[in-house]
């Protein structure tokens, strides 16, 4: 559970501690669907790019009222290829991705962590892509989130 808290505290903190530069002009948006149990879209909202270079790694951050949601990944950085990253609760080396979602609605219920899954880059005129990743709950029960994110300018102020 400890290692869920700093996890999403780093994401969201690093990734929303940078101003807008490099990003004017784009509307990016990150898409973020449970699709068991029950399919519902929890977030659909713009989202910003961050890297940093210092520890290569690319944040991508959205909220709204209800929702928060990051993807991390470890990386270089502009991605000259279509790349995937294996998901875990926490980021390791180059090639690992992390997602984390926390509802903003309810303040007893745990963040959602990525703990399995796949998160794939497909680098076009900004950077777009799409993840599936299983989320472990303490019951043993799973829940399975998809999402996509697209037509996002990467700023490289990204670093705390």
């Amino acid at each position: 559970m400890f290692r869920r808290v700093v996890l999403f505290s780093v994401l969201f903190g690093t990734a929303c501690a940078s101003g807008d530069a490099g990003t004017a002009g784009r509307s990016g948006r990150l898409l973020l669907t449970r699709e068991a149990p029950g399919r519902r879209t929890l977030l659909d909202r713009p989202a910003t790019a961050r890297y940093c270079d210092r520890d290569s790694t690319l944040f991508i951050v959205a909220t709204s009222d209800a929702w928060s949601a990051a993807v991390a990944m470890r990386s270089a950085w502009p991605i000259g290829a279509a790349a995937s990253f294996a998901v875990a609760p926490a980021l390791g080396a180059v090639g690992s991705g992390a997602v984390a979602a926390r509802a903003l609605t309810d303040s007893i219920l745990p963040a959602l962590v990525g703990g399995s899954g796949t998160i794939t880059v497909t680098p076009d005129s900004g950077l777009a892509g799409h993840f599936a990743v299983d989320v472990p709950r303490d019951s043993g029960a799973t829940i399975h989130l998809t999402g996509r994110f697209g037509n996002l300018a990467v700023g490289m102020d990204g670093c705390p």
